[in-house]
């Protein structure tokens, strides 16, 4: 959940991550980078330099989602959460290379953690990146199909 006066979770030596990996794009939000999506700005102007600041960090989270790998974590991890290890054999990578790219994900707080004793489990922080990887699977289906699969009926119904 998005609030507002909460500190920023993930600490560097500059600061807070995010507003370190933003602070050009965040100079309104930077103290605090979480805030309602529903909030009410007190000026057209300050609502203007939000929505920019807004463009610029949903640049970089597609930024963050364009390697393959991360893609397909983001795919396995749909149903629910996973080790590195069964994600590793998932994804086709070393379990070392998934948990860097889980590290990744973990500070753009796109995936979460579960400890159980020495084991750590990851899971989506919440449907939003799953449905980022959905719709440009989408896209890419369309750009090789006439008629992308998800246009198609299911099989055993009739067409319209």
């Amino acid at each position: 959940m998005i609030t507002r006066g909460r500190s920023c979770a993930v600490k560097t030596p500059e600061g807070c991550f995010i507003c370190h990996l933003f602070r050009l794009a965040w100079p309104l939000l930077c103290k605090n980078l979480l805030m309602r999506a529903d909030s009410q700005f007190e000026s057209v102007g300050r609502m203007e330099q939000a929505d920019d600041q807004l463009v610029e960090l949903a640049v970089e989270i597609f930024k963050m989602l364009a390697d393959a790998t991360r893609v397909r974590i983001v795919l396995a991890l749909r149903e629910g959460e996973l080790s590195v290890n069964t994600l590793a054999d998932l994804v086709g990578k070393s379990p070392a290379a998934v948990s860097q790219h889980l590290a990744k994900l973990r500070l753009a707080r796109m995936v979460t953690t579960r400890h159980e004793g020495n084991r750590v489990f990851y899971r989506l922080a919440n449907e939003h990146a799953h449905q980022l990887v959905a719709g440009a699977l989408f896209q890419a289906e369309h750009s090789v199909e006439d008629q992308p699969r998800h246009h198609r009926p299911p099989i055993g119904e009739p067409r319209p």
